[in-house]
């Protein structure tokens, strides 16, 4: 039921900041401290204003008690869980603001200044930060800015004074080698040692090209099984908020792969979820289990009733990664991993991490994988409609050209 148009907003309180807000017309107006006089003094001027304004957005009113730049981060997080994933937040936004809270969190926010942002970049350079996510750190940093000259927190100049730092320029970080195809001797290698639903998304993924995300929120009400091949319509991706539609088309390769999880599953569960692989794992357990029921611990018996985390009702690109790391771990041991952590030298630890190094793929690579599979054999322009891209440059990204085709040429012309 909507709510009545004659509602009156009420005090309330911001946690992080321990400070009465009020909402007039979108917007959140600070009232001092929660619970003082003070505070409801400052919200009956604001509310009488409103209302005799016709509840027009008011000209934020300055306070006396100026928050600072952590105060203001607390409000933008709170603001972009309303359109992002929790997934989003924890993986783009966060790490972003802790970088600059570091800096400036104790700063009032009227004071932020570029040399805040300089500063956050030399930091990150220091520390080993890419190039290219110091320059996402920094966009971040610019929005977030853009976000609080809207909502009157900050003057626009402050804008444009970040906008003037600009990106990290090239030599200024450390710079990584681009994403390349994953090794498809590696992939083989790991599918014994994953979670049947784990193989299941390796083997979409590589057939499809699809994005990590879009596999693990696959569910049987998405699927359009009535032609073949059938089509996948993505309902949460990542051009979603552009208006962009996504639709992935599945062969028979990818039907021979997905009819095991279909059968007997409801229309709006995940098909691969981390609870029921841990409950097939545990099940495993019991059934190789020599100990007789009678004696030891009995199925099930020896469970925490809270435990700290449970297994989710579909994987992350996260957890898909970790696992696969896990595999290749067992895939390809190394007799230093016989040692002790703590016991392991330098020397020693250098060499295995340039072993897992050169046995290491991830599952972003697997779209790699398939873009430069699908340009040799069908051109660029199909590659495009594949992996839903609206501007074929962009497919060149993941798409690598094949030096193989270059070598023939030059052998008959050159």
């Amino acid at each position: 039921m909507p709510r009545a148009a004659t509602r009156i907003p009420k005090l309330r309180l911001h946690k992080p900041s321990g400070r009465a807000v009020v909402t007039l017309s979108e917007t959140d107006h600070y009232c001092g401290a929660f619970g003082t006089a003070e505070a409801q003094l400052k919200y009956a001027a604001l509310l009488k204003e409103w209302l005799v304004g016709g509840r027009r957005p008011l000209q934020r009113v300055p306070i006396a008690d100026e928050p600072t730049v952590a105060d203001v981060v607390g409000l933008y997080i709170e603001a972009r869980r309303r359109c992002c994933t929790p997934e989003t937040i924890e993986r783009a936004y966060k790490p972003a603001m802790k970088w600059l809270c570091d800096e400036a969190g104790a700063v009032k926010i009227s004071r932020l200044h570029k040399v805040h942002l300089i500063r956050v970049q030399e930091h990150m350079a220091a520390g080993g930060a890419s190039r290219g996510y110091c320059n996402k750190v920094s966009s971040a940093v610019r929005r977030f800015a853009k976000w609080a000259a809207k909502n009157d927190y900050i003057p626009i100049g402050i804008v444009h004074q970040l906008d003037v730092v600009g990106n990290v320029e090239r030599g200024l970080a450390r710079e990584t080698d681009p994403v390349r195809p994953a090794d498809p001797r590696l992939v083989e290698a790991v599918l014994p040692y994953v979670p049947a639903q784990v193989g299941a998304i390796v083997r979409l993924l590589e057939l499809t090209g699809a994005r990590v995300d879009e596999i693990c929120r696959m569910r049987p009400c998405d699927l359009d099984m009535s032609d073949d091949p059938w089509a996948y319509r993505v309902a949460d991706h990542k051009n979603a908020w552009r208006g962009q539609s996504r639709t992935i088309y599945l062969g028979p390769r990818c039907q021979e792969i997905l009819a095991p999880w279909l059968a007997g599953r409801r229309t709006d569960a995940f098909l691969f979820s981390p609870a029921e692989a841990e409950r097939a794992r545990l099940d495993r357990r019991r059934r190789a289990r020599r100990t007789p029921d009678s004696c030891g611990n009995s199925p099930g018996t020896n469970r925490r009733d809270e435990p700290k985390r449970r297994p989710g009702q579909r994987y992350t690109p996260g957890s898909v990664r970790v696992a696969i790391q896990r595999a290749l771990a067992r895939a390809f041991p190394h007799v230093i991993d016989g040692i002790p952590e703590r016991e392991r030298t330098a020397a020693q630890r250098t060499v295995l991490e340039e072993w897992r190094a050169a046995h290491h793929f991830t599952p972003g690579q697997l779209r790699h994988t398939f873009a430069t599979n699908v340009r040799d054999a069908h051109g660029l322009e199909r590659t495009a409609a594949c992996l839903g891209h609206k501007r074929l440059e962009t497919s060149t990204i993941y798409a690598e050209r094949a030096e193989g085709t270059a070598r023939e040429v030059m052998r008959l012309v050159g």
